[in-house]
């Protein structure tokens, strides 16, 4: 026979007695049985899991606790009594939401191969310069991009191919270690070539998501707008009443 949907049920519990200390001690401090304690907790529980709707909801929010903890640990104060610590947490929510952005490299085949070929492109380029380094030769200043590593047109990796030689023969290496450097820099300008080939796909492929962020932006500034005017509304209302009522 179904039960009544008021009907009391009585369950069998086994729990710790660390928990069970840590219940007593909460519904003493509300001044209800362990029981009521109990059953509110187990109600307000399910009731988060209604409202989140997804695990990735949950996952999400567990994740902004675990920063703000983090933030209120650091400074020792609570994020609402203190300005910084409240700045602390709010950059590090920010960055936990955006790790728990969708990641297109697990929907989206096309972007993912896309990344794929940029990262690799990457690292080779990366690679023979870094080897470069080790022989004393720098190229990022050469090719102007001091703060890493960005593609250069056909041309310019030629030119910069010219420079490197020149620079290689003017150097104090030794014969064999002139002849690694040349080979070195003999790969760069297909590399470069690689390396802005990938960057111009793989911007392709996020050129829809960065697309969708703006607008994602664009819908939160209307919301924030909305809001805005709407306090306004109500405090006119408010006025207005105020005047009409006869009262200073």
């Amino acid at each position: 026979m179904a039960k009544k949907q008021d009907e009391l049920v009585g369950i069998s519990l086994r729990i710790r007695e660390p928990l069970r200390h840590r219940i007593e001690q909460a519904a003493s401090r509300r001044g209800v049985s362990m029981n009521s304690e109990i059953t509110d907790r187990l109600t307000r529980s399910l009731d988060d899991d209604d409202r989140t709707g997804s695990p990735a909801t949950a996952a999400l929010l567990r994740a902004i606790l675990v920063e703000i903890e983090t933030a209120e640990r650091d400074s020792g104060k609570a994020w609402y009594e203190d300005l910084e610590t409240a700045a602390c947490a709010g950059r590090l929510i920010d960055k936990a939401v955006r790790r728990h952005h969708p990641d297109p490299k697990k929907t989206d085949p096309e972007y993912f191969q896309a990344s794929e070929a940029h990262q690799a492109a990457y690292e080779k380029l990366w690679t023979i310069e870094f080897e470069l380094k080790k022989l004393g030769i720098d190229v990022r200043p050469i090719k102007g991009r001091e703060n890493g590593l960005a593609p250069l047109d056909h041309d310019a990796s030629l030119n910069t191919l010219e420079i490197l030689q020149a620079m290689i023969e003017r150097s104090e290496l030794g014969a064999e270690a002139k002849g690694d450097a040349h080979s070195l820099a003999r790969k760069l300008p297909e590399l470069d070539q690689e390396y802005a080939s990938a960057t111009a796909e793989f911007q392709k492929a996020k050129a829809p998501y960065i697309q969708a962020e703006r607008r994602g932006d664009e819908r939160a500034r209307a919301v924030e707008q909305f809001r805005f005017n709407q306090r306004f509304r109500v405090r006119d209302t408010d006025d207005t009443s105020h005047v009409s009522s006869g009262k200073s």
